[in-house]
């Protein structure tokens, strides 16, 4: 019989530090990874209507709700025998040495809750990052910050329910979980690493922080940019780059608008207050030299785009 490694799951949103977490844990020994998998999503979502394609998706979710209502289990035999496919999957996928393999997926947040039934006993991290970070990187993801970036479904629907979502899967999953902010890591990366260690049951190894660069973990759905620019070392530098993103009166007002939509409770699970928050944006120099035309049109085509459902899914 092979032998069946342990899974980990990173939880976050996009663009809150998850890939230098994946290739800092899988650079140990014991840890097998790959690039964004996105193995999950699709088997998960099969039975779930709210999806696109073209083969009609809501049809072959009625067909296959009709499959699993005639299993003697339900819900429970599908999700048995997704999990011995998942498994055979990530075993193969694993090295001969590694007790674990680690999925880091973005929108698994959607899924948590399935995730949690179908591996009850896996290892989860909870990955926060500061939301006025985690929207000014996503609009500066493929170079200068614009607002089309919003354009695409899955960061749209990350950036407005990832907070929610997670911190919803946090508190059902906390006593089993180990909670992560950014910030934190980055600042003190030795400690928060041997933490992690700790909770996975393993030994903190040196070459986690000293070689993680050389772990390119390279794949079409792997962060690129944050590969480009912060491959060699654990860099503070992003903490501040929100501050050039929204430094014009429109894109400050953009961001007070996100930031006060934010539920309280959803951001003190995250670690962050809410006040706090504000008063940072209040204090924002707005001396940028953004185009005032260009983001008025592309915020408000973004926002009639999710409003008539017409954002992309590419």
């Amino acid at each position: 019989m092979e032998k069946q490694v342990n899974k980990i799951f990173i939880f976050s949103q996009a663009r809150s530090g998850s890939t230098m977490l994946q290739r800092i844990l899988s650079t140990h020994s014991k840890i097998s990874s790959i690039s964004e998998p996105w193995l999950l999503l699709p088997f998960i979502y099969a039975n779930k209507r709210k999806s696109i394609s073209e083969y009609s998706h809501g049809s072959a979710a009625k067909g296959i709700n009709d499959l699993i209502n005639k299993l003697p289990n339900g819900i429970d035999d599908y999700h048995f025998h997704l999990k011995k496919f998942f498994d055979s999957m990530y075993d193969k996928l694993s090295s001969d040495d590694s007790i674990y393999f680690l999925d880091k997926t973005p929108n698994y947040s959607k899924i948590i809750f399935e995730i949690s039934s179908i591996y009850p006993d896996a290892k989860y991290l909870f990955l926060f990052r500061n939301p006025v970070q985690v929207f000014g990187s996503m609009l500066s993801m493929w170079g200068k910050p614009n607002f089309s970036m919003l354009k695409h479904a899955q960061f749209y629907t990350d950036l407005i329910d990832g907070p929610k979502l997670l911190t919803d899967g946090y508190q059902k999953l906390k006593e089993k979980s180990f909670k992560i902010q950014y910030e934190n890591l980055i600042q003190n990366p030795h400690d928060y690493t041997k933490e992690i260690c700790e909770y996975l049951n393993i030994d903190f190894e040196k070459e986690m922080l000293t070689n993680f660069h050389n772990n390119k973990l390279e794949g079409w759905n792997g962060d690129i940019y944050g590969l480009k620019n912060y491959s060699n070392k654990i860099s503070q530098e992003p903490l501040g780059k929100w501050k050039q993103v929204f430094n014009t009166r429109y894109r400050r007002k953009i961001l007070r608008e996100y930031v006060n939509n934010l539920d309280k409770k959803t951001l003190d699970i995250m670690g962050y207050d809410k006040n706090n928050l504000l008063e940072s944006i209040r204090l924002l120099k707005t001396d940028g030299k953004h185009n005032l035309l260009k983001d008025i049109f592309e915020y408000n085509k973004m926002k009639y785009a999710f409003r008539f459902n017409r954002l992309s899914f590419d």
